[in-house]
C-alpha cells in the first residue's frame, strides 16, 4: 500500500511547477498581450487602413486615364515636393489603390503622400509616425520603450516558450486524472490550438532580435543590394513593382512580384544592374514569423492564432485563481 502510494506522488509534479507556471503567466500577460495584439494588428495593417481610410488608399475613379508609370510617378513627386528627398515609393497592388510614396524634407521630418495614378493628383498626406506599421511596429518590437522595450519583448519571447514547456511538463503529471474544470478544457484547448503560431513567432522573433534583422517588410533591405542606376532602368522584367528603395547617396533598389505568386514565392529584388537577385534569410524569416510564407491564408492564421494568445493567458489567470484562492470552511454547528 505505501510503494503504490509513493509511486503515484511521484508521478504527480510537485506543486511549485504549477504556481511557477502560473506566475509566468501573471507576469507575462500584460507584455505578451501588446506584443500580440499589435503583431496582429501589423498582418493586415494595411488591408485595415484600406477600409478606414478609403479617401487615401483608394483612387475616386478607376482607369479614368491612363496609369502614371514609374517615371512619371517619380516626376510628379519631385515637381510637388521639389526640396524633398525621396526615399521610398510603394506600388498598387490592385488597380483601384492609390500610390504610396515616402519623402524626407529638408527639416529632416517624413511625410507619406498619396497620389491617384489616373488623375495624377496628390489625394492626401500625412507625418510617416501617424502610419499604423509605423506605431504597431514600435509597439511590436520594443513596447515604444527603446532598447530597454526590446530586451522585455526577447524576454516575453523566451517566456512563451518556457510557458508552453511548463504546461506541457505539469500536464504528463496529470494525464491519467479524469475529469476536469471548464477552464481547463478551454485552456488546454487554446493552447493543442494555436501554440504552434506562437511557438514559431517567438522563436523567429527572439532569433531576429539577436542577430539583429529587420522583419519590416517595408524597410529596405540589405545596403549592399543597392545600385546607382538611372531611374528609367529601374523595372522588373515580366513581373509587377512593388516597392522601390532609394538611399541617401541615390542609390536604389526594386522589389519585384510575379504575377499569380503569393507570400515571399516569386518575388525578386532589381538593381538594375543585376535584374534577378534572390530573396535573402532575412526575408525568408519574416514570411515565417508572419505567416506570409503560406500567402493571405497563412497571415490569416497567424492573425486569429495570435489573437488567442491573450485570451489563454487570461483563462490560465482565472484558473489559477480559482485554484489558489482562499475557500471558506464550512463549520458544522453545535446541536441543542
Amino acid at each position: 500500500m505505501n510503494n503504490t502510494n509513493t509511486k503515484e506522488s511521484s508521478v504527480i509534479p510537485p506543486r511549485w511547477r504549477i504556481r511557477l507556471h502560473i506566475w509566468l503567466g501573471v507576469t507575462l500577460t500584460l507584455p505578451l498581450t501588446l506584443i500580440a495584439l499589435s503583431g496582429a494588428g501589423l498582418a493586415f495593417a494595411r488591408e485595415f487602413e484600406r477600409v478606414l481610410a478609403p479617401d487615401l488608399w483608394t483612387v475616386s475613379a478607376v482607369g479614368e486615364g491612363q496609369g502614371m508609370n514609374l517615371n512619371s510617378v517619380m516626376e510628379h513627386v519631385h515637381r510637388w515636393r521639389p526640396h524633398d528627398q525621396l526615399l521610398s515609393l510603394n506600388m498598387p497592388e490592385r488597380p483601384q489603390d492609390t500610390v504610396m510614396a515616402t519623402v524626407k524634407g529638408p527639416e529632416g521630418k517624413v511625410f507619406e503622400l498619396f497620389i491617384d495614378p489616373y488623375r495624377k493628383i496628390l489625394v492626401g498626406e500625412r507625418p510617416a509616425h501617424h502610419d499604423a506599421v509605423y506605431w504597431l511596429g514600435s509597439i511590436h518590437r520594443s513596447l515604444s520603450s527603446g532598447p530597454i522595450g526590446a530586451v522585455l519583448v526577447a524576454l516575453s519571447s523566451i517566456g512563451v516558450i518556457l510557458l508552453f514547456l511548463l504546461g506541457q511538463w505539469y500536464r504528463r503529471g496529470h494525464r491519467n486524472q479524469q475529469g476536469s474544470e471548464p477552464v481547463v478544457s478551454v485552456h488546454r484547448r487554446l493552447v493543442y490550438l494555436a501554440a504552434w503560431v506562437w511557438l514559431i513567432c517567438a522563436s523567429t522573433g527572439l532569433f531576429a532580435q539577436i542577430t539583429d534583422q529587420s522583419l519590416n517588410s517595408f524597410a529596405p533591405p540589405d545596403s549592399r543590394l543597392f545600385a546607382s542606376v538611372p531611374g528609367d532602368a529601374l523595372s522588373c522584367t515580366g513581373a509587377q513593382v512593388d516597392m522601390i528603395w532609394w538611399q541617401t547617396d541615390g542609390r536604389s533598389l526594386v522589389r519585384c512580384t510575379a504575377p499569380g505568386s503569393f507570400g515571399p514565392f516569386g518575388t525578386r529584388y532589381s538593381n538594375g544592374a543585376q535584374d534577378a537577385i534572390s530573396l535573402s534569410f532575412e526575408d525568408w524569416l519574416a514570411a515565417v514569423h508572419t505567416g506570409s510564407v503560406m500567402g493571405i491564408g497563412g497571415r490569416a492564421i497567424w492573425f486569429w492564432s495570435v489573437v488567442l494568445l491573450p485570451v489563454t493567458l487570461l483563462s490560465g489567470l482565472l484558473l489559477g485563481y480559482k485554484r489558489w484562492r482562499p475557500r471558506s470552511v464550512a463549520v458544522p454547528s453545535n446541536p441543542k
